[in-house]
């Protein structure tokens, strides 16, 4: 916790060792480098990939927004998102920028996952992307109750690296999250120390 640059190493070890043509190690690579907040790399390993989701990340972490739009709509046709859904991103964009897309992101996903949770995994990521979501749309209080949702689930430690919630880390609630990790005190200090915010586009 706290240390992109041995995590990076990690990241840059195993892109080495990895198959160019496997798209799914391409993919997974993509998502280290945005979790060690190299944007420009995990974009290109998006772009590789073909995925539109950690492209809408990717752009928006780089304040290319309607690049970081655009992919969302290619990510919500691509899931079959209804119509009139997909109309009301764009009318929140226009409205409000990315804050007001996703804000109507959590707002359709929240309503999706009462009717179909299930407890699969697909579940908990979705409980795990809403409080992403509500992060990015600026709602604080959305957040950290949804994202409080998710430390109750498996794969409690994902919140920790996550560059979603960078813009929560000052607050005392992030804290609190990070202490039901039973973590040691030095490695909650190092953590709530570091300052990731200054290498993305987080408004």
């Amino acid at each position: 916790m706290g240390r992109l640059d041995e995590a990076l190493q990690v990241v840059e070890t195993q892109e080495k060792i990895s198959d160019p043509l496997s798209n799914g190690q391409t993919l997974g690579l993509g998502y280290g480098y945005y979790w060690c907040r190299q944007y420009d790399r995990a974009l290109e390993k998006a772009l590789k990939s073909g995925d539109p989701w950690l492209e809408t990340l990717s752009y928006q972490a780089l304040g290319r927004d309607e690049e970081a739009f655009a992919a969302a709509m290619r990510n919500a046709l691509s899931n079959g998102r209804p119509p009139e859904e997909q109309q009301e991103y764009r009318e929140a964009f226009r409205g409000e920028g990315l804050k007001g897309f996703w804000r109507v992101w959590a707002k359709a996903y929240s309503a999706l996952l009462e009717e179909s949770s299930d407890g699969r995994p697909t579940y908990v990521n979705l409980i795990y992307d809403i409080a992403g979501a509500h992060a990015f749309a600026g709602e604080k209080e959305m957040a950290f109750k949804w994202l409080s949702r998710a430390c109750e689930l498996p794969n409690l430690m994902s919140f920790v690296t996550d560059a979603r919630f960078d813009s929560l880390r000052d607050d005392p609630r992030y804290e609190q999250l990070l202490r039901k990790l039973n973590l040691p005190e030095e490695a909650i200090a190092r953590h709530l120390k570091a300052d990731y915010r200054d290498q993305g586009n987080w408004r």
